[in-house]
């Protein structure tokens, strides 16, 4: 009875640590204070990225997409430039944003995001890369996209007539040509012969009834050729065969 008395007035094992928890309130501080601690470390490991998969979109660090094209300043002027033609957009916190090329050209842009035209550059430049790049309190981003010289369109020639004529009229001893003809998308044009003559140039608008040569009457036959450049220094020939005019009889 007396051992049977004596087990029913012990404590159960969770009473013995609350009477210690209790005769000892700063155990229970330090414990909260650790559990507070940890609970702030996983939350700025999180926020900076080191765990739980949230470094691609930690808040501050900047998203750039990019998009380049390109355009002629003049397409029907000799000598003419082009642009790459750049549009991007952003998200996150953007401070302040770059656009560079690979020779040398650079410039701050609208950290917003907008259409800008960037260069010039001459026809004789095919291609650029292009690096936008932003930064913010979080970090930085870039993106990098070639753009090609913008194609030009062809030039055309349209002969209209090539009319030979005797420059005298009674001897017949020397004739010349007289030509119609006008041009598209052209922003020089030349025309020669096949016998010697340097090459003339022209407007390329073209011309009305011009005179072109002075052959000696034994030239029985002359080949012209008209040579129009685009914008792109692209050269488009065109040949026309022009026979000496009668010769009227005696």
């Amino acid at each position: 009875m007396a051992d049977s008395g004596g087990r029913g007035s012990q404590s159960p094992p969770g009473g013995r640590w609350l009477s210690f928890l209790k005769s000892t309130p700063g155990v229970i501080t330090a414990i909260a204070g650790l559990i507070t601690a940890i609970t702030g470390l996983i939350v700025g490991l999180n926020q900076a990225g080191v765990i739980g998969g949230g470094g691609s979109t930690r808040p501050g660090k900047p998203a750039i997409t990019m998009n380049a094209a390109s355009s002629w300043d003049s397409p029907n002027t000799q000598g003419s430039n082009w642009h790459a033609v750049v549009t991007w957009s952003t998200a996150g916190q953007v401070k302040t944003c770059d656009l560079s090329d690979d020779r040398g050209n650079k410039s701050s842009v609208d950290p917003t995001g907008r259409s800008y035209p960037f260069g010039p550059y001459s026809s004789g430049v095919r291609y650029v890369t292009l690096d936008i790049r932003c930064t913010g309190p979080g970090g930085d981003d870039h993106q990098v996209n070639t753009v090609h010289q913008p194609r030009a369109p062809e030039a055309e020639i349209a002969i209209v007539r090539a009319t030979p004529a005797w420059i005298d009229r009674t001897k017949h001893t020397h004739w010349q040509i007289y030509l119609t003809w006008h041009s598209k998308n052209a922003v020089d044009c030349s025309i020669s012969d096949d016998i010697g003559n340097q090459s003339t140039h022209k407007d390329p608008i073209g011309e009305t009834h011009g005179p072109y040569g002075d052959f000696k009457r034994q030239v029985r036959s002359v080949k012209l050729t008209w040579k129009c450049t685009n914008v792109a220094n692209a050269e488009f020939p065109k040949t026309r065969e022009v026979s000496r005019p009668p010769v009227a009889a005696t």
